[in-house]
């Protein structure tokens, strides 16, 4: 048998802020080491609930107050998660809660149909683009943060900055898309800006 946490961070915003000066990784690799103590357990990590409750939809969101979010930052931050949650290497499954929810879903259901919120777009790329992927490495410095994977499809670099832009140089043959699919262009000295929306960089065309 596995273990089950419900690992939110929610409550402080970013997924890179503290909590008890615990980030989202340095949370996952806490539990992990509690788990491997266990003799009841097998070191398989589930993180069966995350997500960022919505501003403007109480009172069908999940909790109310300054933790609130916009869909811009719930798109953001859930991906940044799904990444750092990869990087640790600890975690079997994560599950965003839920598809459907108008307070905190990928899909909106208030309506007379159903609104599918760019997190959900960006949750279907990051499935489709990471499908049989491996993480290779993982950097962060000053805010600055990238995460390599190595898939059948070919390499696939994810960058992103805490509260932070920056420059990324991209080489010949690399193509650069955000994190929706959209495919971004190069400026005059081939680079692309990097900041709060992850950008992901390959060596295949989507």
């Amino acid at each position: 048998d596995g273990f089950a946490a419900q690992l939110y961070v929610d409550r402080r915003g970013a997924p890179e802020n503290t909590q008890l000066a615990c980030d989202t990784l340095a949370k996952i690799n806490w539990i992990s080491r509690i788990l491997r103590c266990s003799r009841k357990s097998q070191n398989k990590l589930y993180i069966t609930e995350v997500n960022w409750p919505l501003e403007g939809t109480s009172p069908y969101a999940p909790a109310v107050g300054d933790c609130m979010v916009s869909e811009h930052w719930q798109t953001t931050y859930l991906l940044r998660y799904y990444l750092l949650m990869m990087a640790s290497g600890r975690v079997e499954k994560c599950y965003w809660h839920q598809l459907i929810a108008p307070g905190y879903g990928l899909v909106d259901n208030l309506g007379s149909e159903l609104r599918k919120r760019d997190a959900y777009y960006c949750f279907k790329t990051m499935t489709h683009l990471l499908k049989d992927a491996k993480t290779q490495d993982y950097q962060e410095h000053k805010k600055q943060y990238s995460l390599k994977f190595s898939s059948p499809k070919g390499s696939i670099k994810a960058v992103w900055g805490c509260d932070k832009s920056f420059l990324v140089d991209i080489k010949k043959h690399q193509y650069v898309y955000d994190l929706l699919g959209n495919a971004l262009t190069p400026d005059s000295n081939k680079q692309v800006m990097a900041s709060d929306q992850v950008i992901y960089i390959t060596n295949f065309k989507l």
